[in-house]
């Protein structure tokens, strides 16, 4: 009994628009200028001219502001990739400056450990009896 109840609501449901698209246009609407006078039509005319220029303003308005932002954009973009280049510029010299304070750094600190090893080299031979290798002594 259900499946039958559901069975003629689902073609209930189906055929209502297509009952709908048989039926009869509306009639048509009366003549919207019936009873007007010449001077309400000459003062539609009159708002719609003022209307349509109006719109006509603002479109060329709008235009005119879309050009400057676009241009105003274009300066932007053009500043700031040249920002850019200079900041990467900047930061490979800098990285430059550190590779070779490094490699400085470096080269000293190989010398200093040379130089130390050196010393401590000295001193164990010079207690193991090597006087050669002994610190001269200063005189005051």
């Amino acid at each position: 009994m259900k499946a039958f109840i559901l069975a003629g609501t689902a073609l209930l449901a189906v055929s209502s628009p297509l009952m709908a698209q048989d039926a009869p246009p509306p009639p048509p609407a009366e003549d919207p200028l019936e009873g007007v006078t010449p001077e309400e039509i000459a003062q539609r005319e009159a708002a719609n001219a003022e209307q349509l220029a109006f719109a006509r303003k603002q479109l060329q308005q709008n235009s005119d502001n879309e050009a400057a932002y676009l241009q105003a954009r274009s300066e932007y973009e053009a500043a700031y990739l040249q920002a850019r280049s200079e900041y990467e510029a900047e930061v490979a010299r800098i990285e430059q400056e550190k590779q070779a304070r490094e490699v400085e750094i470096a080269r000293i600190k190989s010398e200093h450990d040379a130089a130390v090893a050196k010393w401590e080299a000295d001193v164990a031979a010079c207690e193991a009896g090597d006087w050669s290798r002994c610190d001269k002594p200063k005189k005051d």
